[in-house]
């Protein structure tokens, strides 16, 4: 029996979340701790996409959306030293100043 093949982890990898960064940078300087449940950031990256690029919420999937933004995102934070984020136990916190965040912000606004 040939191996079914699942299409929808093909069109996952091109999810473009565009407001993922300060998406997470805001949810992240909203916390007063390390956020220990990354699906809460991956949810309000959601909400934040489709709400601001006029989706459906069936247009983007929690999992498809969780895996950019703690495979990509995430880590990309991290490199920036804007956040600590720690894959294997699951737990990112802020790492900048708030000022440091709004201009963050700002700059993906102008690009």
């Amino acid at each position: 029996m040939p191996a079914h093949h699942d299409n929808s982890a093909e069109s996952d990898d091109s999810i473009d979340l565009e407001h993922a960064t300060e998406t997470i940078l805001q949810f992240l300087a909203n916390r007063d701790g390390p956020v220990e449940n990354l699906t809460l950031i991956s949810i309000a990256v959601r909400e934040e996409e489709v709400q601001c690029r006029d989706l459906e919420p069936s247009d983007l999937s929690i999992p498809a959306v969780h895996e950019q933004v703690t495979t990509t995102h995430l880590p990309d934070l991290s490199r920036e030293g804007l956040i600590n984020y720690d894959r294997t136990d699951e737990i990112a916190e802020l790492e900048k100043a708030a000022e440091d965040i709004d201009a963050v912000s700002q700059q993906e606004h102008s690009e």
